[in-house]
Parts: structure tokens; sequence; C-alpha cells
């Protein structure tokens, strides 16, 4: 498919951590360390995301998303 720009295909799980948001800023936390929260926050979402880049316009697009 002819595109004017770059599509980006993007597969992302995403989890609430027990990590505080504040901590990653200043003290420079590997997010990767956190542990995922337990009990109810403990869901996980699978998202798929397609997104339209047009570099020379300086602009992004997102064109689809689902996420289970």
């Amino acid at each position: 498919q002819l595109v004017a720009g770059i599509k980006y295909y993007l597969t992302v799980e995403m989890g609430s951590t027990a990590c505080r948001k504040n901590m990653a800023t200043g003290d420079r936390v590997d997010i990767t360390t956190c542990p995922l929260a337990t009990g109810v926050q403990e869901e996980k979402l699978r998202c798929d995301f397609e997104i339209l880049v047009v570099p020379w316009e300086n602009s992004s697009q997102l064109l689809k998303h689902n996420c289970v």
C-alpha cells in the first residue's frame, strides 16, 4: 500500500506496576524491574496500534487501535 509517510505497527502489553511515576523521573528507576500490581489491579492489556507518521510535516496520526 502506498502512503504519504511511514506506517508503524506496534503491539504493546500494558499493566499496572507497584512503582510510582515520580520515582522514574528523578531517580532513573529501571521500569523493567518494577513488579506488576497484584489483586484487582493485576489486569494486563494487549494493544495493537497503527500509526502514520509524516516527518516532513511534523505530524503523526493514530489510524487504528485495539486492546484486549
